[in-house]
């Protein structure tokens, strides 16, 4: 079981050393267990290409049944201890878990005054594992704006991303901001992990402007704004409580791709089905 476990992980990264960093292996460990599952099926598992690597045919077809297999593992273990301790457990990113989810998880709370919720904070590729995996009932993440929808992958609503600089900045005075007026600007920018950090390297790049700064923290960049150190994009939702103390602006910038939604990702099978449908509703509702 954990040897399939290994594989699925790197299929998702398609690395092996960031496979290794994710099992908690050392990358030699991961190559030997690949070896392993290799010589247990007779199949070749993989093609390199490069500096890359595919999957073969057959790797492809392990992978659907490794799917299968973990995915009921993870369910029936989940079943088992869930109704035992009522546990439901919630995934999410640190800035949804910190900005966006409070009120709404109060608000499950007092429903289900005996459930006993547990937040997990992740990267969103991570989360969409879990979630695939079965080792989390529900995933609430910041994801690329998309009309797509399906009764497993919801969204919720649309979240702004949006120019933070101090009240007194000159940019604060511009009426219709657009990616051109940051030139000349110090930029300060999230970790590469982050959700819409390629995004905005994409956009600045097309636009031929460099960024400086990078923070893994979001409180930590906003402590720099305000300090004077430079200027920031990050979702609306983080600076809610510093723009209605008056100590940062939002600024809107005129773009059409900096658009990002909160998305509700689901595993219909878990024991808690009915509580994910409570929090989907709750999340749809205005708190």
């Amino acid at each position: 079981m954990n040897y399939l476990k290994t594989f699925q992980v790197v299929c998702l990264y398609k690395s092996l050393s960031k496979a290794a960093k994710e099992l908690g292996y050392t990358q030699a460990n991961v190559s030997i267990q690949l070896k392993k599952v290799e010589e247990e099926f007779g199949v070749k598992l993989f093609e390199k290409i490069g500096y890359s690597f595919e999957l073969t045919k057959q790797g492809e077809e392990l992978l659907h049944f490794a799917n299968q297999i973990l995915n009921d593992y993870h369910c029936f273990k989940t079943k088992l201890t869930m109704k035992t301790n009522n546990r439901f457990v919630i995934g999410a990113t640190e800035s949804i878990a910190a900005y966006y989810l409070p009120p709404y998880i109060q608000k499950l709370v007092q429903r289900h005054p005996n459930l006993n919720v547990e937040i997990q904070t992740v990267n969103e590729d991570t989360l969409k594992h879990f979630v695939l995996e079965g080792s989390i009932d529900v995933a609430i993440l910041l994801d690329q704006w998309t009309p797509e929808a399906s009764d497993i992958n919801i969204p919720i609503k649309e979240e702004s991303l949006v120019l933070i600089a101090p009240p007194d900045h000159p940019l604060s005075r511009i009426d219709a901001l657009e990616i051109r007026h940051l030139h000349g600007h110090r930029i300060i920018m999230t970790e590469e992990s982050c959700v819409y950090r390629k995004l905005l390297e994409q956009v600045l790049y097309h636009n031929d402007i460099q960024f400086d700064l990078i923070f893994s923290n979001v409180e930590a960049i906003k402590k720099c704004v305000m300090n004077g150190l430079g200027i920031s994009i990050l979702p609306s939702m983080t600076i809610s409580e510093e723009r209605e103390r008056g100590i940062l602006m939002a600024i809107p910038i005129h773009h059409p791709i900096l658009r990002m939604q909160v998305r509700l990702a689901i595993n219909h099978n878990h024991a808690f089905i009915s509580h994910v449908n409570d929090l989907k509703q709750i999340l749809t509702e205005e708190v």
